[in-house]
């Protein structure tokens, strides 16, 4: 008997991707203060200097966060294209404003 070269069954369709646990977080996390960063930096303003230390205090004082949200915020809402910094030292967490975009610009 010879295998037959078509065949009638359609292909199995993949599964949907899941998001991950800690992309789940990461957005819940986001919605609940990612407007709160974009109001802090700008009220710093575009080329003055902020510590991250700074930042995880002003928000730690209008909500209830974990350690550390608010700078995972930060890079995510820069990586969503909706502020710019620069790094000035790593080690004393001081960061510059480059700037910050209205939503939808």
């Amino acid at each position: 008997m010879q295998p037959e070269l078509f065949t009638t069954t359609p292909k199995p369709t993949p599964a949907p991707r899941r998001k991950t646990e800690q992309r789940v977080q990461l957005a819940r996390v986001q919605r609940g203060i990612g407007a709160l960063v974009l109001e802090f930096v700008r009220r710093v303003g575009v080329g003055k200097t902020f510590h991250g230390d700074e930042l995880s205090s002003w928000i730690a004082a209008r909500t209830k966060v974990a350690p550390g949200s608010s700078d995972r915020i930060l890079r995510e809402l820069r990586r969503a294209g909706q502020l710019n910094y620069s790094v000035l030292s790593r080690s004393q967490s001081l960061y510059r404003v480059e700037a910050v975009w209205k939503p939808g610009k």
